[in-house]
């Protein structure tokens, strides 16, 4: 595997950049789920396994918000998030 883009990987922790207040953040083996006040989520990192909820594998630098368009709930709030090894949750309301 080729080394990361800048920003993708780091060994230390640093401030991320996002449109809004983090309340949460779980952290998976290669990648970060932040879940926001207002509800929303937002992954980067390695995008093995479609662990970043983005619908592929892509490698995500920075912060990405995670759509719940598509999904077949009235309500699209996310209350929670989860990350593992090549895995990320959501528990939505």
């Amino acid at each position: 595997r080729p080394p990361p883009p800048p920003g993708l990987s780091a060994s230390t922790p640093r401030l991320v950049d996002l449109p809004e207040p983090a309340v949460a953040v779980a952290c998976g083996s290669n990648h970060n789920v932040a879940l926001t006040a207002a509800g929303h989520a937002f992954s980067w990192g390695f995008g093995d396994q479609l662990a970043l909820g983005h619908g592929g594998d892509k490698d995500e630098p920075l912060p990405r918000h995670i759509s719940l368009e598509g999904l077949n709930v009235e309500v699209k709030r996310v209350l929670q998030v989860s990350a593992g090894g090549q895995h990320s949750a959501m528990l939505i309301a």
